[in-house]
């Protein structure tokens, strides 16, 4: 289990999204600076939170609705079979 505190700082330079995510963040660069040209976007990755729906299979399915930190969501990421 995972645990931070309010003083702990996830670093955005460090976290490591899953390739799929990080595909997809920078197509959406690539086609934000079309529409806005003269402007830049950083992805603060560590940053805010993620909706995930998770899906237990057990005798009866189960579905949860959590929002959790990105590095968390990584974590599950990983996790999943």
């Amino acid at each position: 289990m995972m645990a931070v505190t309010e003083g702990d700082d996830l670093d955005n330079d460090t976290l490591k999204l899953p390739e799929c995510m990080e595909v997809l963040q920078q197509r959406y660069v690539e086609e934000y600076c079309k529409i806005r040209p003269q402007r830049t976007l950083q992805w603060l990755k560590a940053e805010g939170f993620v909706t995930l729906e998770l899906e237990f299979e057990t005798r009866r399915p189960r579905n949860l609705t959590i929002s959790v930190r990105p590095a968390y969501a990584v974590v599950l990421g990983a996790l999943e079979a």
